[in-house]
């Protein structure tokens, strides 16, 4: 009986050993599958994600551009009014300028004149008493 006995027992053990590894590969199998299945949808998952931020980026980036262009405009419109200012104020000191110019050469001359009309006069005067003189030795 023991020959018996210890070959059921064997033959036992095999089978609970055996339905143990086909439990295992079951298991590793279903696991396996499960595994891929759960990295498959991670992986749709990320993609989503990296397409939703890669357009939302896009936008962004298209709205920053927008505002650029926007702000340059405004800052050349700007610019522009400003030089246009700057350009009428300096016309207008260079133009008081050339009437100060003006103003100073009328003075100038009118100033000379006067000075060669006294100069004249006291020429004049002189060369007659001179000769006022002269015709009083020569007399």
């Amino acid at each position: 009986m023991s020959s018996i006995s210890k070959a059921r027992i064997e033959q036992y053990r095999s089978n609970e050993i055996n339905k143990q590894k086909k439990e295992i590969r079951d298991l590793k199998g279903k696991h396996k599958k499960e595994y891929k299945k759960i990295a498959t949808n991670n992986n749709r998952e990320v993609n989503n994600l990296e397409k939703y931020y890669n357009s939302k980026i896009s936008k962004l980036q298209l709205n920053f551009n927008n505002e650029i262009n926007q702000l340059k405009a405004k800052h050349n419109k700007y610019y522009e009014a400003e030089k246009s200012r700057l350009d009428q104020e300096l016309n207008e000191i260079q133009q008081i300028h050339k009437d100060k110019i003006l103003e100073l050469e009328e003075k100038n001359l009118s100033t000379l004149s006067e000075m060669k009309n006294t100069y004249e006069d006291n020429l004049y005067n002189s060369r007659q008493k001179y000769l006022q003189e002269k015709n009083k030795y020569d007399a």
